[in-house]
């Protein structure tokens, strides 16, 4: 999985590529308690996806260091920490 810019500054990068991953699999970015922030399906043939840096609420993330976890099926699940910073 590869993520840039990390860390990630919300305002100064418009977006986290988030790529290297299989298409058709599911994005989850949590805080290191587990709770899950924002959730995306990445579409087929995809392999890469731009996130915003927003919640499933619309709004920015705060400071701190967040996980990106992959999902899918075939290809198997994979997991790799950003630092974001507001």
């Amino acid at each position: 999985i590869g993520v840039s810019p990390n860390p990630f500054i919300i305002g100064e990068s418009q977006f986290l590529m988030i790529d290297n991953i299989c298409s058709d699999s599911k994005i989850k970015i949590m805080t290191l308690e587990g709770a899950v922030v924002e959730l995306i399906d990445l579409p087929y043939n995809e392999n890469r996806f731009n996130w915003d840096g927003r919640d499933k609420g619309g709004r920015f993330l705060d400071s701190g260091i967040y996980f990106v976890v992959i999902e899918n099926e075939q290809c198997g699940n994979g997991i790799t920490k950003i630092a974001i910073i507001k």
